[in-house]
């Protein structure tokens, strides 16, 4: 039997713990679920209907958790929501931005940006 180490380069060295991702939605639904919320909630929480890239809502994702959690006497959640504890984590943005939903969104307000840009130039144009 061999005294080799196969992994050489580990040896006598931590490795680097990397944190579990865990999406926002979970961790939203899980704290929902051990606060005693409405199922309603719940699965509005699973469904990302409180979740800031999912949401096809009109209402701000945070406002209407903390709105949802207030109305169900859920005060801890609402005041967790308020702190930011159940926006969406730099990684998630990071999925969302590459996602064809996030890059054509970028597109759409890059276009946007350009347009008036170009509007406010022709507007100064004119005034001169």
């Amino acid at each position: 039997m061999s005294d080799i180490n196969p992994t050489p380069a580990l040896a006598g060295k931590e490795t680097e713990q990397v944190p579990e991702r865990i999406p926002t939605t979970h961790k939203l639904a899980t704290a929902l679920e051990a606060a005693g919320a409405p199922p309603v909630m719940i699965a509005r929480a699973w469904a990302g209907d409180y979740d800031e890239f999912k949401s096809t809502s009109s209402v701000d994702a945070r406002t209407l958790l903390i709105n949802d959690a207030r109305t169900a006497r859920l005060f801890a959640i609402a005041e967790q929501a308020h702190a930011g504890e159940f926006a969406a984590q730099d990684w998630e943005a990071v999925e969302w931005f590459n996602s064809p939903e996030g890059q054509a969104t970028f597109a759409e307000l890059v276009t946007k940006g350009k347009r008036k840009q170009a509007e406010a130039r022709c507007k100064n144009r004119r005034q001169s």
